[in-house]
Parts: structure tokens; sequence; C-alpha cells
């Protein structure tokens, strides 16, 4: 038994030494060799070096923040194979999972000097890359050129292209946005939004993927390779005057859910590290896995759960008899079309329920009411939308005592006479 163990082991201790991984932190405060979170390198560029002399693969792991290249941008170096960096970490995590890059931004930026300034932008973001680099989780933003395949093949997943010159890259559920030139390469589950020049809608190197045309009458799907040209309904269209990226993701009604068609991509930056590359895409750009038929751009479409519920009315007076209406209760969900059901549920908060009923997503009394009983009537309530998702939340209602409201009139109005003033 423990020879199986030692065994097990070595095979684990092998794998570890053949699979160096170093950690960038912007704000990291330690040794700064890129052991760990703690001794973080704070830039990209120590990590490539460090992966230079390297055999084999490379995992570079990158913790949300602003990174700044020079002019020519960050040198991953010719010499080296096989580098993975993965953007989208808050800088403590331990499973490789555990990354979430829409909300952990891990942006590249060309923007060096005066900030706004595209003058004195960086040349390049990446350049000098190795025959096989992989990144998987960042933004490239503001360069002349984002990113170069001088000296290899890159390929980039689950990235944004932002702002940039000319982007030339072999990408998968990747958002180019604002861009003035997208080069005619390799691109699947990918959404493009007002880029000045794009990859041809006839072009055999897209596919699944969608150009949004604002304003465009009827969305046009191109076969074989799949190509949604139009407008696909964007929870919220981006806004090149404002600057707003929008909210990419795939309404309901959307003509491209279901549009794509199965694709021969695969797994090629690895995704969920996994060390598997010949595996298909298994999810979209928010980690949802991927319906069959597949969607065009770079979200798919799954049904969202009620986010909010609000009252109109928070205050009940004492005197109010039953069956009498207390509040609209209005519930917000993102992308229900049919609208959502309000109405009481017991749980945390639900004490005075009893007293009140709802229909049609109003609130009514159901029960005496009486003021002298003290402090606030909780109740809690439960928002259900066609999917059947909820969204539950607790409030207090205010019970007002109308006697004390009718004592504090004949106090003001003979105030107001003694004082010589009209009370009619």
């Amino acid at each position: 038994m423990k020879t199986v163990l030692f065994a097990l082991w070595a095979l684990a201790l092998a794998a570890s030494a053949q699979t160096p991984r170093f950690y960038v932190k912007h704000d990291a405060g330690g040794a700064a060799d890129g052991s760990s979170w703690e001794d973080a390198f704070t830039d990209l560029q120590p990590a490539f070096d460090a992966a230079r002399v390297k055999r084999g693969i490379v995992r570079i792991w990158v913790a949300e923040g602003v990174y700044r290249p020079g002019l020519d941008g960050y040198q991953v170096g010719e010499s080296s194979r096989d580098v993975f960096v993965y953007g989208g970490y808050a800088g403590t995590e331990t499973d490789p999972n555990a990354r979430d890059w829409r909300a952990n931004r891990t942006v590249i930026s060309g923007d060096l000097g005066v900030q706004g300034d595209a003058a004195d932008n960086a040349h390049y973001l990446l350049g000098a890359l190795s025959l096989q680099c992989f990144f998987d989780g960042l933004v490239f933003e503001d360069a002349g050129v984002a990113v170069s395949d001088a000296g290899g093949s890159p390929q980039y997943a689950n990235c944004t292209f932002l702002r940039n010159r000319s982007v030339s890259a072999d990408a998968w559920n990747c958002l180019f946005l604002f861009n003035v030139e997208v080069a005619d390469r390799f691109h699947t589950y990918c959404t493009y939004a007002f880029n000045s020049v794009e990859p041809q809608l006839e072009s055999e190197k897209t596919s699944n993927c969608i150009s949004f045309l604002p304003g465009a009458r009827e969305p046009l799907i191109s076969h074989p390779r799949m190509f949604f040209l139009g407008d696909p309904l964007f929870f919220r269209n981006p806004s090149p005057e404002t600057g707003d990226l929008g909210d990419l993701r795939l309404r309901r009604d959307s003509a491209a859910i279901g549009a794509g068609s199965p694709v021969g991509w695969f797994d090629s930056t690895d995704t969920d590290q996994d060390g598997e590359r010949t595996e298909p895409i298994a999810i979209d750009f928010a980690g949802n896995p991927i319906a069959d038929p597949p969607h065009c751009g770079a979200y798919g479409w799954v049904p969202l759960p009620p986010d909010e519920i609000q009252l109109t009315e928070t205050t009940v007076p004492e005197n109010a008899r039953i069956g009498d209406e207390v509040s609209q209760l209005i519930a917000h969900d993102p992308d229900s079309l049919q609208g959502t059901t309000v109405g009481l549920v017991p749980g945390e908060g639900d004490e005075h329920n009893s007293l009140f009923n709802t229909k049609d997503n109003r609130l009514f009394v159901g029960g005496r009411l009486d003021a002298e009983q003290g402090g606030p009537l909780r109740i809690r309530l439960r928002a259900t939308d066609e999917d059947g998702l909820r969204f539950e939340k607790p409030f207090s209602l205010t019970l007002i005592d109308q006697r004390d409201q009718t004592l504090d009139l004949i106090v003001e109005e003979r105030v107001a006479v003694e004082a010589g003033g009209d009370a009619s």
C-alpha cells in the first residue's frame, strides 16, 4: 500500500514539475518571484521572462487589474513554447476554475501616457510570441496593434478586444468592440460591434459569430458557416458615443439563439486547465453550457431569475378594512417576456403574512390590523417568472395609528386658533 501511495505521490510531483505556474498580481507586496499570490510578480513581463527558460507547458495566472506594457508590448519570447495565460482571478484562488473573467477584469492596456490620448498609446500589446501561446479571460485595449502573431500562431478565448487600431487573432468566445479593423482570422462564437472593418460575411474562417448592425430590419443568417448579421437583441446595446460597452447577452427572443451550427473548434486554450485540449468548446463567454443547436455570438442564452421586488407603498392605515389594497407589487426580471407573479411565501421575515393576501401582483389587507401591537408588520414575498425561477425578499410595513393622527390634527387646529390663525 505504501508503495502505491508513494508511486501516486511521485506521479503528482512529476506532473507538477512539468507544469510550472507563475502568478501575477499588480498590488502584490511579497518577494515578487511569481511563486504564489502573496509573492506574485507585479507585472506580466517578469512572468514571460520566467516562462521563457522553462520547457513544456507553463501556466500564468493573472489577477484582476490593469497592466501596461512598453510601447512595443510585452515580449513573450519566441523560444518559449506552450505558454498559457489566464486572466479573471481575484488574486486568492487555488482552484483553476474559480476565476471569473467578467467580474475580475484583467486588462492589458496600451493607454500609456496621457490617459485617453491615443497619440501616445502602445504600438503593440503583445509581441514576439512563442510558437504556441494561449490567452484566456483577458481584455486587450487601446493599442495600435492589439496582438501580433510574429513568431507564432497564438490563440485567444473569452477575451475582449476594445478600441484598438488593428486586431489579428484566432479567437473563440471573444468580443470585438470599437476597433478600427478586425482581421479575417479563424473566429468562432465571437461578437463584433461598431468596428470599422470586420471579417466578411462570406468568410470561411468565421462560424457562429454575430455582427451587430443597429437598426437593421431583418437579421441575415448565412450558411453554412453561420454568421448572424443584424440586431440580435442584446440586453443593452453598446454605444461608441458614450463608451458604454453594453450588455451583450442575448434576450430570450433573439433570433441568434439556436441559429448556429456544430463547429469543429476545440478547447485549444484549455479553459478548464484539465490538460485536455481536444474536447469541444463547452461554455460561452458567461461560462454557461452551449446548447444544442448552438447560438451565434459570444453569449448563449439561459433563463435568468427575477432579481428585485418593489412595493409602491409601505405604510398601512390601522383602519384599513379586509380587502383594501395596500400596494402594487413590482418585480424586475432581466429577460422575462410574460412578466412575473409576486405572492406571499413562508420564510424568514414572514411573521405577519397571515394579515395580507395577494392577487394580480397587488397586496391586500387580509386580516384585522391593530397598531397597539407595536413594531412593523413583516411579510415575505416571492417573484416567479415563466421559467419557474424565483426571487424572494422580506419587507417591513409601517402601520399608521389613525387615532394618533386625528389627535395630532386637533392639537394643530387648537394651536392655530389660539395664535389667531384660521382653523377652518
